[in-house]
């Protein structure tokens, strides 16, 4: 991967990042295309959990304890996305209840009419 030259004013880049640095960045495996994530430790957690939830909104957060990441942070929605889920649940008919089971009835009926009026 090749890279402009700097300018002699232009001292940082697009990632805020100094020129010097940018074999380092060309080589990381996070390289410029995609930031590191956000580190916190769980102190910070703790007094900063504004901010920590913020960055979470953003993108994933690392939480670090005794300098080791011990969890990652996610919002609901990329957590949603990776893992297939949508907050929705699948329930066998038997584990409906009474109420739960005449208000699929009522909408299938309702589905079913709907078709065949066109």
């Amino acid at each position: 991967m090749k890279f402009k030259k700097a300018e002699p004013d232009a001292t940082r880049n697009a990632y805020n990042c100094n020129y010097r640095n940018i074999g380092y960045i060309a080589n990381h495996p996070q390289a410029p295309w995609e930031p590191p994530m956000k580190t916190f430790t769980l102190t910070d957690l703790a007094h900063r959990s504004g901010e920590v939830a913020q960055a979470a909104h953003r993108g994933p957060v690392a939480i670090t304890s005794r300098g080791k990441r011990t969890f990652v942070l996610i919002a609901a929605d990329q957590f949603d996305a990776i893992s297939g889920s949508s907050g929705r649940r699948a329930l066998h008919v038997d584990d409906l209840g009474e109420q739960e089971a005449s208000e699929i009835m009522r909408g299938l009926r309702e589905a079913a009419e709907a078709l065949e009026n066109g």
